[in-house]
């Protein structure tokens, strides 16, 4: 449908064009004697208009070559649009991914890290507390024998 309206408009303007260049090309002779010569240039011009129209014909189809290129150039363009759409969609989606797996693994890290300085605290504070317990029974047991 769109494509016939332009082939319309085209073919106005070839009108256009042809009725314009009728009107302009030929025009009216001069005042003098040789008629015969006017008469022939006007007949002359009036069987270029053929070759004319020919040359906007050609034009013409060159035209609509060339809109035809354009829109398969452009639908390729918005084929590799879509495709790289997709692909953007994939790698959004795998980076989103990797971005939870390497959040996974430092959580991980981090659980790792606090279990092991518990143990390490619990057995630090086990040894203090033993000493401690033995110290206060070594300290003890020295009063008791100093007293009897």
């Amino acid at each position: 449908m769109p494509n016939s309206l332009c082939r319309r408009a085209v073919m106005r303007f070839i009108s256009v064009l042809l009725g314009t260049a009728v009107l302009f090309g030929l025009e009216a002779p001069q005042a003098h004697a040789g008629y015969f010569d006017d008469w022939y240039k006007g007949i002359e011009q009036f069987s270029d208009l053929p070759n004319e129209v020919y040359k906007l014909k050609e034009d013409y189809q060159a035209t609509l070559d060339e809109l035809d290129q354009a829109k398969s150039n452009a639908q390729a363009y918005q084929e590799q649009n879509a495709q790289l759409v997709q692909q953007n969609e994939k790698l959004t989606a795998m980076v989103s991914d990797l971005r939870k797996a390497q959040e996974e693994r430092d959580a991980y890290a981090r659980r790792i890290k606090a279990m092991l300085f518990t143990v390490i605290g619990l057995i630090i504070g086990y040894f203090i507390l033993t000493r401690l317990v033995r110290y206060g029974m070594r300290r003890r047991s020295h009063r008791g024998y100093r007293k009897e």
